[in-house]
């Protein structure tokens, strides 16, 4: 039976996991409010007990959904003393070993000393039947560098009748993919140093709420901004904003921003907010 929704598969694997002798637990609260979907105990023929939260999506790469999962569990307070991101491709059978496979990549990170000073990593169940851990802040560093090359329009050279010849293009500079993973992990670590006027940004508007108008843009970075309507200073990118539909949902605009980060102006804020939000020419 291959894997359809999230939900469905989450209650297939605590299933799978509690037959094969882990203690699991699952608890509306730690869903809800810690984005977590159950927490491991104890694991098979081992007498110690553990504290393993895991969060299941069958979505893999979805930016947003990772963003807010890094974030809560990024601060040094955590509710479990290891968390898992784990992405299960939906065509996947979980019939065929799927289960399997997770029990032992969740045991390889509680277990392999390689992870012994990891708190928050992620787990991929590939198509093809393999498993990879990963960098959660790395992997969130290399998905926003390519949506903002998918998003980012390329100029068509145009030739001049006379001399045949393209005529300059500006260049961009290239985004630095090091410089990107070193920001969103010192940003998860809460260790960066905000400006209230920083360097100008590049990323794309990923949800913007028309009824409360305000949104959030992923950067270059791989990190999360929260911005305002107020915080718009370009008329065509408002009046775009301002027409999308009337309703209480995300919806993602088109094209690269630029911005600046003012860094958290709120008081408890989890996101930095962006300032002086423009299309990028």
């Amino acid at each position: 039976m291959s894997i359809k929704s999230g939900l469905g598969f989450e209650d297939r694997l605590i299933g799978y996991l509690q037959r094969q002798q882990f203690d699991v637990s699952h608890d509306p609260t730690l869903d809800h409010e810690y984005k977590i979907d159950f927490v491991i105990r104890k694991f098979p023929g081992n007498p110690k007990f553990h504290s393993l939260g895991v969060q299941v999506t069958t979505k893999p790469g979805e930016i947003q959904k990772m963003q807010e999962f890094a974030s809560m569990h990024a601060s040094e307070y955590r509710v479990v003393d290891k968390v898992v991101y784990l992405e299960v491709d939906p065509r996947l059978d979980f019939e065929k070993g799927v289960g399997h496979l997770i029990a032992v990549g969740l045991s390889e990170f509680q277990f392999n000393t390689a992870h012994q000073g990891d708190k928050m990593v992620g787990l991929k169940i590939n198509v093809d039947m393999t498993y990879s851990i990963f960098d959660i802040a790395a992997m969130l560093g290399s998905l926003a560098k390519q949506e903002l090359a998918l998003r980012t329009p390329t100029a068509v050279p145009v030739l001049s009748p006379e001399t045949k010849e393209a005529p300059p293009q500006r260049k961009s500079e290239p985004i630095n993919l090091d410089s990107a993973v070193s920001a969103i992990q010192k940003g998860l670590r809460g260790d960066s140093v905000r400006q209230p006027s920083g360097p100008k940004l590049l990323g794309f508007i990923n949800a913007y709420y028309r009824t409360r108008d305000h949104g959030f843009i992923t950067a270059q970075t791989g990190e999360s901004y929260f911005f305002g309507l107020t915080g718009i200073a370009d008329g065509e990118l408002r009046d775009r904003l301002l027409a999308l539909p009337n309703l209480d949902w995300g919806a993602s605009v088109d094209g690269t921003v630029e911005f600046q980060d003012a860094g958290k102006t709120r008081p408890n804020a989890r996101y930095p907010e962006a300032k002086a939000v423009r299309l990028a020419k």
